[in-house]
Parts: structure tokens; C-alpha cells; sequence
């Protein structure tokens, strides 16, 4: 995106009008749909400090993934754990952001950034306060550098299959030696990449993706209960939450985050002087 249209307030906007319309309304709608289910009386509920913490993520603060009384007693007490790794998404992209305005923006400069991700996550440190946003971050980074390596090398980088199985080939015996999350960055980043180009798949009519990441969570807490009436409960979890979740990213895709982004804000016209 940066690379496209190298400006700071252009950069920011696209990133806003496709991260944020479809997480405010996600937040607002389990906030409010999932109130029902709370243990706490209605007035409670939204009076809890719990639930305002929660609208917090609308706004990529700190983690508050839980509503107050709504899934306490599940093995996971929480309504979308998913929306914590957005924060991290965004300061991402404001590195991205910082590395173009020093006209950094260079594979080198990323490989450098990378190997900098991977000497912080290396140390252990210990995950408080500060220290924590640190850690995580560049744990996440690592991911989002390699993608951003790819596209500055995809002349270079030929998508196969035979790499893709050697990569998931890579991490089956990656797990077993306890490197897996050293290697996933490039081998999970290169393989998804890959299978996306070599798939082939018709040109689909919109993006669902963001819309299926944001709604997933809170749908297959839904379906907790009726999944463990099955031999195999995670299977049949993703087995009934899937269709309604892909409906749930078309409605996010058709209804908020395709007429954000096509939405441009007009100029004021410039009035003229005598």
C-alpha cells in the first residue's frame, strides 16, 4: 500500500476505512446481541466496567476480550480473543509507515528489522508492563516481515508446491524439535502465499477474510455447547461454526467494509478571490 501511494495521511486513511468500520461494528454487535446471555441483570451488564473495556477494542486498546457474565463458565471464558492481535497489526503498519518517511523502506532495512524481532524474541524477556507490548510485538512482526519480504522479492520467489509441502514438511518436524515458532514465519508465510497464488481460484467477488477473522471466535463460543454432543467436539466446532461464520464475512464484506472503502471524502471546493 505504501509502496503504491507513498503518503502518510493517504496510507493511514485505507488502513483505518479497512480495519476499523468492520471492528466497531463486530465489537457493537457481540456487546449488545451476546447481553442476553450474561448471568448479570440486563442494567448490570452494561453498567460493568467489563463491558466498557470491551467497546476498548473497537479502539485497539489493551486486551479486554470478555463481556461481563457471558461465557465465565466455558473452558475459555472469553467472546473474541482473536481481537488482540489487531493492536499489534497496527503498529505494523505504523512501522511501515515510519521506515517510508525516512525513505527506509528497502529490503534490506526490513531484513534488518527482522532479524532485530528475532534478537528481542530470542531474550525471553519477562512479559509485564511495557516489556510485554515489546515482546509481543516483535513476535508478531516477525510474520509481517517475512510477507512484506515476499512482495519485494515476488519476481524472485517462485510460488511451488513442492516448496509448500517441504515447508509444511519443515514444520511437522520443526514441532517435534521445538522450533516451530522460529521457523513459522517463514515457512507458514511463504506456504500461505504460495497456496493463495497457486490455487487458481476464481476471482472471487469481494474479501471476506477480515469479516470471517473478526466474527469467528464469537460464533464458535456459540457453538460450544452443541459441539461437545459430538465424538469430536473441536471437528464438529469448526464443522457447524464455519458456514455461518463465511455468512457472517459476506454480510461484513457487502454491508461495512465494501461501501467503506469505496467511500471518498470530496474536497471543499475553493472559493474564489476578488
Amino acid at each position: 500500500s505504501w509502496v503504491r501511494q507513498p503518503d502518510l495521511r493517504r496510507f493511514a486513511e485505507k488502513r483505518f476505512r479497512r480495519l476499523a468500520p468492520a471492528l466497531w461494528v463486530a465489537v457493537l454487535l457481540t456487546a449488545i446481541l451476546f447481553a442476553p446471555l450474561s448471568r448479570f441483570p440486563i442494567a448490570d451488564y452494561f453498567a460493568h466496567k467489563e463491558f466498557w473495556r470491551y467497546l476498548g477494542n473497537g479502539v485497539f486498546l489493551p486486551r479486554a476480550d470478555g463481556l461481563p457474565g457471558v461465557f465465565d463458565t466455558w473452558p475459555f471464558p472469553s467472546v473474541n480473543a482473536s481481537l488482540w492481535t489487531l493492536k499489534f497489526e497496527v503498529a505494523c503498519y505504523a512501522a511501515v509507515a515510519v521506515l517510508g518517511l525516512v525513505k527506509l523502506l528497502r529490503p534490506w532495512a526490513v531484513m534488518a528489522c527482522l532479524v532485530a524481532a528475532y534478537v528481542i524474541v530470542a531474550l525471553k524477556l519477562t512479559p509485564t508492563g511495557i516489556v510485554y507490548y515489546i515482546d509481543m510485538f516483535s513476535y508478531q512482526f516477525r510474520f509481517f516481515a517475512v510477507g512484506a519480504l515476499l512482495f519485494f522479492f515476488r519476481d524472485r520467489v517462485r510460488a511451488s508446491w513442492w516448496a509448500v509441502a517441504a515447508c509444511l514438511a519443515v514444520m511437522v518436524a520443526a514441532s517435534y524439535l521445538g522450533v516451530a515458532k522460529e521457523l513459522a514465519p517463514f515457512c507458514v508465510g511463504y506456504a500461505t502465499i504460495a497456496i493463495g497464488t497457486l490455487a487458481r481460484l476464481p476471482e472471487p467477488n469481494g474479501d471476506y477474510s477480515y469479516g470471517i477473522y473478526v466474527y469467528a471466535f464469537p460464533v464458535q463460543q456459540l457453538m460450544y455447547p452443541a459441539s461437545m454432543a459430538f465424538a469430536f467436539p473441536s471437528l464438529a466446532n469448526i464443522a457447524l461454526s464455519l458456514p455461518i461464520v463465511v455468512l457472517l464475512g459476506w454480510l461484513s464484506w457487502r454491508i461495512v467494509e465494501q461501501p467503506a472503502l469505496r467511500f471518498k471524502v470530496k474536497p471543499k471546493p475553493v472559493s474564489a478571490t476578488a
